[in-house]
């Protein structure tokens, strides 16, 4: 459910009586939020994956949206820091890392 919230829910007496705001996605839009919330480096996020899929199997044109939509570059963001250039260069190799580990996923 890509659009949930608990103010999407409606309660009444404890029992849920509608979820008219809520929408049912691809799932492909759940691993595009995580690949863009992510801070890479800092986690791997490889595990988070191999489990969501196992429970959201992904059709072929899925995985074919899902990577043509990841291997769109990021905006590389310079400043005149040096540390925080660094630290978004690498953020995006990352990045990268991991995207290609999933192509090599999808692969096989």
């Amino acid at each position: 459910h890509q659009n949930f919230a608990y103010d999407h829910v409606f309660l009444s007496k404890d029992k849920i009586i509608g979820n008219d705001k809520m929408k049912i996605a691809s799932p492909i839009y759940d691993l595009l939020a995580l690949f863009n919330s992510v801070e890479f480096g800092s986690i791997d996020i490889s595990g988070i994956i191999d489990e969501y899929l196992k429970i959201n199997e992904l059709y072929d044109y899925e995985k074919k949206w899902l990577l043509s939509s990841l291997f769109i570059a990021n905006d590389l963001k310079l400043s005149s820091n040096d540390k925080d250039n660094l630290h978004n260069m690498m953020n995006i190799i990352f990045r990268l890392k991991s995207i290609i580990n999933l192509k090599e996923k999808f692969e096989q």
